[in-house]
């Protein structure tokens, strides 16, 4: 069924207008509010009609309820297939206002309400990972390890099920540099969970799509050995001590898991080649004395 207008919708829309156009934060909740009553009259009027659910869509963003918002889209794109790209316009509009207040909120020191923001980021548009990646960090912050890792998760699902060859290369732009943060984040909230299984094998999925990571091989070493898989931590080890493409700071994180797992020959070595990079650094020729 095509979108089709009413006394209802007729004033939904108007007032809709009036609230984006409004000069202040009350006047404009006021007409959202009526935006929205009015389009919950025509559905109730014609249930089947996508424009009032469209609508309430829009006013149900602005009266700061992004889940119900997040269904009435749906619901009107159900209805109306063609609204697809308009849906996605109006949601990722709505993802950028929520986002941006929720960076605001985490310059602030709010985490709390930065969490409120990203997650209506997150309820409103799925198709963007950095809302959700603040989340995880967030939520990490506070000791939430299972929605810290939930968070982390969907952006590792987002960028992993995301044709990068057809996608918009300006909005993909340093999504392989998230998916890495990710990837090192949700292993991390594990590691400080003392989740060390799961930690594992969140580096070693990663380790999968992109086994040059020195980086995150290191730490995937770290985990594994907390994890009581010694063989396995030991062998990792051995490779990084042998690769001559290792910084010093990852030579550095070697010598310290090397020395943990309690592998001191090893360890004195991996830090004896921090010094050939770094001769002056300090905490590694400590240690190896």
């Amino acid at each position: 069924a095509r979108p089709r207008n009413d006394t209802f919708t007729q004033s939904a829309q108007l007032y809709l207008t009036q609230a984006q156009t409004a000069g202040d934060d009350a006047a404009a909740a006021e007409r959202f509010a009526l935006a929205l009553e009015s389009a919950q009259a025509s559905i109730a009027t014609d249930p089947t009609n996508p424009l009032p659910h469209f609508i309430a869509g829009q006013a149900l963003v602005g009266t700061g309820q992004f889940e119900e918002a997040d269904a009435a889209l749906n619901e009107a794109q159900e209805l109306y297939p063609p609204y697809a790209a308009e849906v996605d316009a109006v949601r990722e509009s709505a993802w950028v206002d929520a986002y941006n207040t929720g960076i605001q909120a985490v310059n602030t020191g709010d985490v709390e309400g930065a969490i409120e923001h990203f997650t209506n980021a997150t309820a409103i548009y799925r198709g963007r990972p950095e809302a959700m990646l603040n989340l995880g960090a967030a939520y990490s912050q506070i000791g939430d390890v299972d929605n810290s890792a939930k968070y982390f998760g969907m952006v590792l699902d987002l960028i992993q099920s995301t044709d990068m060859a057809t996608a918009d290369s300006a909005r993909v732009a340093g999504w392989d540099e998230t998916e890495q943060q990710a990837a090192m984040f949700l292993g991390q909230v594990y590691y400080q969970g003392e989740r060390y299984s799961e930690a594992a094998e969140a580096f070693g999925d990663y380790l999968e799509r992109y086994p040059a990571d020195i980086q995150i091989m290191s730490q995937y070493a770290m985990v594994t050995m907390a994890a009581g898989d010694t063989v396995a931590a030991e062998a990792l080890y051995e490779e990084l001590l042998s690769r001559d493409d290792v910084d010093a700071r990852g030579m550095y994180d070697v010598g310290v898991g090397l020395f943990q797992s309690g592998a001191y020959a090893e360890s004195a070595v991996a830090f004896r080649e921090v010094l050939n990079r770094a001769p002056n650094h300090r905490d590694a020729m400590f240690n190896e004395v």
